[in-house]
């Protein structure tokens, strides 16, 4: 019988149930063949050769002898020796390659502002952000046809049915296409003092669209330097988010829905 608590033991440092099963006939008798491990264990025979197999490439067995084949249990101390110096080399290639996939200084180091730096990340935080948005949705878009790449229709339609959208663009003729109502800033409303700077993204050159979720979090999407990038802003009502929505909100002026 298979010593339940051995099996369990090896299959926390990674081996898999039928591996753990080879290796306790193996360990227990010292060596055995085939036909030994195969009579003990009772598992599949075609899986007690891909276990030899593993645990031979693992160095936990050894092949000894020919006629008939045996495998051993090699010196536990040099097999974990190796094993160990194998896991810190694999370690430290994994930690090289997750610095080299981060910019070096974030611009931002508070845990309710960060960057998204690849298009993937960004895609799926903007889903996350629709899904989740419970009442109010400010959409600010300075490139609808890029803002229609990343929100199809069929969701648009479904968020303005949803929460109340309000779907900002730069000038009337950018209107065009887009499936629900858009509004834009009306210069009337806007104070004189305000009116030579634009609420965010128009003054940006290289902005795509800013979202503002229920007043609790801003998603803004740029491009630096050819590259796309995602700045997140996330934090409970806060207040300047909640000031920038209602101010911009309240500068806004319908437009006729103009299909293509």
């Amino acid at each position: 019988m298979i010593d339940e608590q051995f099996v369990s033991v090896m299959q926390r440092i990674g081996m898999t149930e039928y591996e753990a099963k080879v290796y306790a006939v193996i360990f227990h008798l010292k060596f055995a063949t085939v036909r030994e491990i195969y009579d003990i264990c009772g598992i599949p025979r075609n899986k007690v050769y891909e276990s030899l197999k593993s645990l031979e490439k693992k160095g936990f067995t050894a092949v000894i002898g020919s006629s008939p084949l045996r495998y051993a249990k090699t010196d536990i101390t040099q097999t974990f020796r190796t094993l160990k110096q194998n896991a810190l080399h694999e370690l430290s290639e994994a930690e090289e390659f997750l610095k080299s996939q981060e910019k070096p200084e974030p611009l931002f180091s508070t845990p309710h502002a960060y960057e998204l730096q690849t298009e993937w990340a960004i895609q799926n935080h903007l889903k996350t952000l629709l899904s989740q948005c419970k009442s109010e949705l400010i959409i600010s878009s300075a490139d609808t046809e890029y803002l229609l790449h990343m929100i199809p229709e069929k969701t648009l339609k479904q968020l303005a049915r949803k929460v109340n959208l309000y779907l900002v663009v730069k000038e009337d003729k950018d209107a065009e296409g887009v499936p629900v109502p858009c509004m834009t800033l009306d210069s009337v409303r806007i104070p004189k003092t305000l009116r030579d700077v634009q609420p965010t993204p128009f003054h940006k050159q290289n902005s795509k669209f800013l979202l503002i979720s229920d007043r609790t979090s801003m998603l803004s999407i740029d491009t630096v330097e050819g590259n796309l990038q995602g700045m997140v802003f996330f934090t409970d009502r806060n207040f300047f988010i909640s000031l920038m929505a209602e101010n911009l909100i309240s500068y806004l002026k319908p437009l006729p829905q103009i299909r293509k």
